[in-house]
């Protein structure tokens, strides 16, 4: 991740990158296993992911029609 990020000089940045990274590649790599891909592919299963952001005291959800995250709680 250093190596694709090294453009970024702000820690801050670098840390927000990481960490959408780090979202979604567990989601990515669970679509891959044959059983998640089939139940996908029929609609019996949805997939996931929520994110809390302690800075700001905001929940973010995955949202896979974006695909992107949606902010759901902003205190």
């Amino acid at each position: 991740m250093r190596r694709d990020y090294a453009h970024l000089t702000d820690p801050a940045a670098q840390a927000r990158r990481w960490s959408r990274r780090t979202f979604y590649s567990p989601l990515r790599n669970l679509r891959t296993y044959p059983a998640v891909a089939k139940r996908l592919a029929d609609n019996t299963l949805q997939l996931h992911g929520w994110c809390f952001k302690i800075a700001t005291a905001e929940m973010f959800a995955y949202d896979p029609n974006t695909p992107s995250l949606r902010r759901l709680v902003k205190p």
